[in-house]
């Protein structure tokens, strides 16, 4: 029984380590964005006037010429190396972080909640309030106080697993 545990236990760790493999991406897509187009873009291709550009003032233009060892291949390099060094500080951070999971808990419950419970009913309330009659209504502010407790419960939850240093929900 101990053998299937263990080939169970591995195959669950090569699984999550697939979806980690492809989810990773998807999540650090964003922040490299942000990374490189207000960080990185201005320190290659400075603010043109508007004179220059024949745009609006601020207006940034790419410059696509490529002479051998040209302006692409820096920016090239420069994202490159921004996306390579996002990277490592997250995996530092995985490291250095002695038990990642109860952050990664806070992490993935407290925003999910709000954007599932939370945004949407307010939202809808907020946007159709003339239209809603009183039960619509007291039904979307249940779930936003439903949702409101979760991110309670859910933080909560985790301060405790990080003050205690154990798993979260013992």
């Amino acid at each position: 029984a101990a053998e299937r545990d263990n080939a169970v236990s591995f195959l669950i760790k090569v699984g999550l380590c697939i979806s980690l493999l492809f989810t990773y991406p998807l999540a650090m897509f964003p922040v490299f964005e942000i990374v490189e187009e207000h960080w990185l873009w201005n320190t290659m291709h400075p603010t043109v006037e508007a004179a220059e550009a024949g745009g609006e003032r601020g207006e940034q233009t790419i410059e696509l010429q490529d002479d051998g060892a040209g302006v692409a291949t820096l920016s090239l390099v420069r994202t490159r190396g921004a996306r390579v060094a996002l990277v490592l500080i997250t995996v530092t951070a995985a490291i250095a972080i002695p038990d990642f999971s109860v952050v990664m808990a806070f992490i993935g419950s407290v925003p999910c909640n709000i954007m599932a419970f939370v945004l949407p009913t307010f939202f809808h309330l907020v946007i159709c309030w003339d239209s809603m009659g009183k039960v619509g209504r007291g039904r979307d502010m249940l779930l936003m106080m439903i949702g409101l407790l979760a991110v309670g419960n859910c933080t909560y939850a985790t301060v405790k697993g990080l003050v205690t240093g154990g798993p979260i929900g013992r």
